[in-house]
């Protein structure tokens, strides 16, 4: 008798719960390990497999209820949090990767850009931890710590991340008037840009489209001392006897 179980694979569907014979003698049966591939790594027993097997009296199965199209809805799910488990670990790992780049960058440029990415990528987990938690809830499925786990994430790699996603959440509610989630996004989106302006002390305004935005770039700035100048010379009338050198003091 080889047991049986809701989301259990397409392959091993077709196996589980029914009656064998391990001898192959018994013609009311199956084979055993013709019919389930026991001993092999993707039979029964083999890799990632849940299934048991022990006796039976070939009459009485409790697991005759089991339903095919119950099984396979059970399958996805699994399989979407498998998904959902494997996008957290490989986040993780990316922002390891940038946490560490930014604390050893020789330069402050490259620091800079190492700590954008890691804020971003900071972001993106957090979305993702939400996202994960929402679908087991939403679907009663239990929410499996371990699968997300990933040498040397520890609890002080966790804390530095959620801290650089709450800067980031920050800068987006106070540069856009969307919900948390829509200013976030949209902050994510255009994050080198918003970085660029910050770094110059331009104000963001409003984006007109995907490229162009509406800023407040402050006082006219000098492009430099010749002309300014020659501007002073020729538009103020109190400067036009003034050398370039004295002009350009002003």
């Amino acid at each position: 008798m080889v047991s049986a179980h809701l989301g259990a694979r397409p392959e091993h569907h077709k196996w589980q719960g029914k009656f064998y014979s391990r001898s192959g003698r018994d013609k009311r049966f199956p084979d055993f390990v013709a019919s389930t591939g026991y001993g092999t790594v993707t039979g029964l027993c083999g890799a990632n497999c849940r299934h048991s097997f022990g006796p039976g009296d070939g009459v009485n199965n409790p697991y005759d209820t089991y339903d095919s199209e119950e099984n396979q809805k059970a399958y996805d799910l699994q399989q979407r949090q498998r998904l959902l488990e494997r996008r957290i670990r490989k986040t993780k790992r990316q922002v390891m990767g940038l946490k560490a780049a930014a604390d050893e960058a020789t330069t402050p440029e490259l620091k800079a850009g190492f700590t954008l990415d890691y804020e971003k990528k900071s972001a993106l987990l957090s979305k993702q931890n939400a996202a994960y938690k929402q679908f087991c809830k939403e679907n009663n499925l239990k929410e499996l710590s371990d699968r997300l786990a990933i040498a040397k994430w520890d609890r002080k790699q966790a804390a530095a991340a959620r801290g650089a996603y709450r800067t980031v959440a920050n800068k987006a509610n106070k540069l856009y008037n969307g919900s948390a989630e829509e200013n976030l996004n949209h902050y994510l989106h255009h994050i080198k840009e918003h970085a660029l302006m910050e770094k110059n002390g331009i104000v963001f305004k409003r984006w007109i489209n995907d490229k162009e935005a509406v800023v407040n770039a402050g006082k006219r700035r000098i492009s430099s001392e010749r002309v300014h100048a020659v501007e002073n010379r020729a538009l103020k009338a109190d400067r036009a006897e003034m050398t370039i050198d004295v002009a350009q003091a002003f």
